[in-house]
């Protein structure tokens, strides 16, 4: 256990077919039971935590059908399902994280609850903690510290990411030697591009002030752009010959989602292996009707003169 957290404990609340759960966790655990009684969504469970940590919550929800595949289905009718995990710290501390999520109409959903608490071994030093209550932080330990709470999204996922742009600029950085130009493609989902472009740009440019840098974030998400070159991409990754755009591709909810309704049965879009293809594939000065893809090509345009101009004048 060196070097990495460990899960103690899982409590599991209306998650898929499991109306209740609390399973306390060894080195090595076995999970033994009938068909049907839940053994691979208990995992599946732990899975959805970690992507929504990794990408976000709407994302890991949709990746399982939305919030009401994930609610358990039973006579009650429960509109949410809950996640709780307790573990050890490499340091030996202590803590648990927890959250809540409730389903709104026309598959909308919402985090209820969400809490984290670390306890520091000892009780020599005081917890950090914070709780969020319907988008709304009621309780924490570091409150100038917090980034606004959002009810559609966990707060721990903003806590992990700050510092991550800085470390991805850097890291890029040394890869090229100091050399060229970074581009950071990010995905927008529901935040202003106009307000949350210029805050990125100015945290990448402060990590790396002797690069040229650019931020460019895809309007709600990546796919958005192959949605509005669509009919590029006829034939493709099992995509039909005779796919039309929508009107407003960056409006749509769920890109991923559209493009594996136009898939064969069975098939869907896989991000790992779909994206780097269709990528390869799909017209950029068609794409450009998204307004988001016409400044990433834009930018792209910019970096490239930049880097030109200054190996011309070096």
């Amino acid at each position: 256990m060196n070097g990495s957290v460990f899960i103690n404990r899982v409590v599991l609340k209306n998650y898929k077919s499991i109306a209740s759960c609390s399973v306390r966790l060894q080195a090595l655990t076995f999970l033994v039971g009938p068909n049907g009684s839940g053994k691979s969504n208990f995992p599946d469970a732990l899975r959805l935590v970690g992507e929504a940590l990794n990408t976000s919550l709407d994302h890991a929800l949709r990746e399982r059908g939305g919030i009401n595949e994930v609610r358990r289905r039973s006579s009650g009718h429960p509109t949410h399902f809950g996640i709780r995990l307790e573990f050890t710290l490499p340091d030996a501390t202590s803590g648990y994280y927890a959250f809540r999520v409730g389903a709104k109409p026309k598959g909308g959903f919402e985090v209820q609850r969400e809490e984290c608490r670390i306890s520091p071994l000892g009780g020599l030093k005081a917890d950090n903690f914070y709780l969020v209550n319907s988008g709304v932080v009621e309780k924490d330990s570091h409150p100038k510290l917090l980034p606004p709470a959002v009810e559609d999204r966990l707060l721990l996922v903003r806590l992990i990411k700050q510092g991550e742009l800085e470390r991805s600029v850097e890291l890029v950085a040394r890869k090229n030697f100091g050399q060229g130009g970074i581009l950071l493609l990010l995905d927008c989902e529901d935040e202003c591009p106009a307000v949350q472009g210029p805050e990125l740009l100015k945290r990448a440019a402060l990590a790396r002030q002797d690069l040229a840098i650019s931020v460019v974030l895809a309007k709600r998400e990546y796919e958005a752009w192959f949605l509005a070159a669509a009919e590029s991409l006829r034939g493709h990754r099992g995509l039909p010959a005779d796919l039309v755009a929508p009107e407003r591709p960056e409006d749509i909810r769920g890109a991923k989602e559209w493009l594996s309704d136009k898939m064969p049965y069975g098939r869907g879009y896989a991000e790992v292996s779909d994206q780097p293809a269709l990528t390869a594939a799909f017209d950029m000065d068609v794409a450009r009707r998204a307004g988001s893809f016409d400044k990433c090509f834009r930018e792209i345009v910019r970096l490239i003169n930049i880097v030109r101009d200054k190996h011309k004048g070096g």
